[in-house]
């Protein structure tokens, strides 16, 4: 089970959409988002894009805790790969 449907709530602001676009277009791009806000932003980033991306943390604990809210909006079965040590 994951949270996907969430995703159709963020794809129509215009901030997310010029975030995308930027990032297509090979930008590099800086977000400022609250920590519960930054694992739903992320995974839709990753499914409307459709390229591997790389999340790297500063903690190993906040790598984990990451992990687990991506595999929730995104599934079991979405390609999101734990920390490794």
């Amino acid at each position: 089970m994951s949270l996907e449907g969430l995703f159709d709530l963020i794809t129509p602001a215009q901030s997310y959409k010029e975030t995308l676009g930027a990032l297509r277009d090979d930008s590099v791009v800086s977000l400022l988002l609250p920590d519960n806000a930054k694992p739903y932003v992320l995974s839709s980033v990753w499914r409307d894009l459709t390229k591997p991306c790389l999340v790297v943390c500063p903690r190993t604990e906040d790598a984990r805790v990451l992990y687990e809210a991506m595999v929730a909006y995104s599934g079991d079965d979405a390609p999101v790969y734990p920390v490794s040590y």
